[in-house]
């Protein structure tokens, strides 16, 4: 999902959104790949209406943003999916807010929590942002090296052992609470408190458990009141607080890509993935050309050996390299066999798709299929391929919805071939 820009700023605006005020902490990069703060400021203003102020003066080619929004800005929820998921988690996510919930095509930019596991399932929170949400909040910013968004509530889990496995309070208004979740060290859920779902608030809280409530601020209002609440002092603080701890990451996941802020191991990933799709392209001509080349040799050593039948030991000497040349080229014709033909996997899905349905997504590696779409009956379609000699095993990697305009199942399926 996400592209990481190359490019490290040499500074950074962090800006934190509040309903009437913007407060901003700059952090100038320093020798050694280190970041340091050198400004804090407030200004008694909105976002975007604050904009000139915040970026007068500005050298933009080397500058990133950082916006930190709360939780009326964007959108979070939590999605339950079978843990045969695995490794596809992060493309089930994009086709269900895709296809399912927005029903608009890449139209949402999220950010997955730390996954609950359960028995046979694993929970995942959805922190996510439209793109015209995204759009709203940085006009106005073009030029800029990078414009970053993500929830404020991603950073209480790391204001210090008061927030461990706690419910955050922070106040939007003397009228509206944002509350955040944060639990083994990790932000599970945000959501709006107001007096209007107090009793809701309460109900949930018993059923989660977790019975620390922490409020940023020295006060609370009156509906509050009955709740155990422990003050946090920090109100002021809270985005030095969190400009100190951006500062020693390599990394930060936002909206619409993550923010690098120095060299790491991810850098080095991409130059070796480089390396190996480069590989991977040349490969199938080298097997050509080794190939052609091994049949010339076959042919040059057995002239050979009928011109040395009479010496022992040269045809000893020939006789084993033709047998290695012979291991090799079979060894070639193995790799050859296990390569599968897309064409074929195609052909046959044509031949056994029936006709109420619709693939409209295929991905195949090595000798996995992915498959998407949507059909009259997912559970025949299911147990038709099912029947198909080349597929090993079929499985559901999603669970089957029905996609409102067409009242058709939409399927996320992966294949295993024999």
């Amino acid at each position: 999902m996400n592209i990481i820009n190359l490019k490290y700023p040499k500074h950074i605006i962090i800006a934190l959104l509040k309903e009437n005020s913007t407060e901003v902490v700059r952090l100038k990069k320093r020798p050694w790949q280190k970041w340091e703060i050198f400004k804090n400021e407030t200004f008694e203003a909105s976002w975007p209406e604050v904009i000139p102020e915040v970026i007068e003066g500005v050298e933009r080619k080397k500058t990133a943003i950082l916006l930190l929004v709360l939780r009326d800005r964007y959108q979070a929820h939590q999605e339950t999916y079978p843990k045969t998921v695995g490794e596809h988690l992060e493309d089930a996510v994009r086709y269900d807010l895709d296809e399912i919930f927005l029903s608009g095509e890449d139209n949402t930019n999220f950010i997955l929590g730390k996954p609950i596991e359960t028995q046979d399932n694993v929970v995942v929170p959805i922190f996510s942002q439209t793109k015209e949400q995204y759009q709203l909040l940085t006009q106005n910013l073009e030029g800029f090296l990078q414009v970053c968004i993500l929830p404020a509530a991603q950073f209480y889990p790391y204001l210090g052992d008061e927030v461990k496995d706690s419910i955050v309070l922070s106040p939007l208004n003397h009228k509206r609470f944002e509350v955040a979740v944060c639990a083994d060290g990790s932000l599970r859920d945000v959501f709006i408190l107001e007096e209007d779902n107090i009793d809701y608030f309460k109900t949930y809280i018993t059923s989660i458990g977790i019975e620390n409530i922490v409020c940023i601020g020295s006060k609370a209002p009156d509906f509050l009141k009955g709740l155990k609440i422990k003050f946090l002092s920090i109100d002021s603080a809270l985005l030095k607080r969190v400009g100190a701890y951006i500062a020693k990451q390599e990394v930060i996941k936002g909206w619409p890509q993550d923010l690098p802020l120095k060299p790491s191991k991810i850098v080095l990933g991409y130059i070796l993935l480089a390396i190996l799709v480069g590989i991977y392209a040349i490969y199938p001509i080298f097997l050509s050309f080794e190939h052609k080349h091994l049949i010339k040799q076959f042919q040059l050593v057995s002239q050979e050996l009928q011109k040395t039948e009479k010496e022992w030991r040269p045809i000893e000497r020939i006789q084993k390299e033709v047998e290695e040349l012979k291991a090799f080229n079979n060894k070639l014709e193995h790799v050859k066999q296990e390569v599968v033909s897309p064409l074929k996997v195609l052909k046959i899905l044509t031949e056994t798709t029936p006709n109420d349905t619709w693939i409209s997504y295929f991905d195949l590696k090595k000798k996995t299929i992915i498959i998407r779409g949507e059909s009259g009956s997912v559970v025949n379609f299911l147990e038709t391929i099912s029947k198909v000699p080349a597929f090993q095993e079929v499985k559901l990697l999603s669970p089957v919805r029905k996609k409102a305009k067409t009242q058709k199942e939409l399927f996320n399926i992966q294949i295993k071939l024999k």
